[in-house]
């Protein structure tokens, strides 16, 4: 055996494959260029001939189930493997560009669930339930506050014959209940405390 021996954490780096990969192959029988201490313990591999042995014990139908390539992170030696005018392997398609695009538009959706967030807690934007109980609660107080105004001028009205008198007293109580509502509806458009 050559005296280049290296960890198993090396040579699982070198590979580009998990220790467990490396360990696996070596207790199926794969590769076998390992050097044990007095105990029987592993204690090195030689890459060169590992690499050889990873190749050609490697099930070419499992590696491509599994998405494995034996070559991968081999160490390249002249004297082992011929690779003299070898086409490399076609690069795969690449997904980068839409994977961008993909996570630019997830960010800006981010930001601006982040920034709805922030004007919903500073009161300057909320639900449509809520507005829409906003504008069923001005139209029932506008609906009570004008068909009120008959019942408290009727008897004044009853006894008033004079036009003018009676136009100042229906103008005066339709103020009154329109103010009342302008001032209902100021308070409805205050924005809500935010947390404390």
């Amino acid at each position: 055996m050559s005296d280049q021996y290296i960890s198993l954490r090396a040579y699982s780096r070198m590979r580009g494959v998990s220790l467990y990969a490396v360990q696996t192959a070596i207790a199926s029988g794969r590769v076998t260029a390992v050097r044990r201490n007095d105990a029987g313990k592993i204690n090195g591999i030689d890459a060169v001939k590992a690499d050889a042995q990873w190749a050609a014990n490697t099930d070419a139908t499992e590696a491509a189930r599994t998405g494995a390539d034996p070559f991968r992170g081999a160490v390249v030696q002249p004297d082992l493997v011929d690779r003299a005018g070898a086409e490399p392997p076609p690069a795969g398609p690449s997904d980068t560009a839409e994977y961008q695009a993909s996570r630019a538009k997830r960010e800006e959706y981010q930001a601006e669930m982040a920034r709805l967030t922030l004007l919903e807690r500073l009161g300057q934007v909320g639900s449509i339930e809520g507005f829409l109980r906003a504008v069923a609660d001005a139209a029932q107080l506008t609906q009570d506050r004008i068909l009120q105004v008959p019942s408290r001028i009727s008897t004044s009205l009853a006894v008033e014959t004079d036009p003018i008198k009676i136009e100042t007293l229906l103008t005066r109580e339709l103020k009154d209940a329109l103010d009342g509502i302008a001032q209902r509806a100021s308070e409805l458009a205050q924005p809500a405390p935010g947390p404390g």
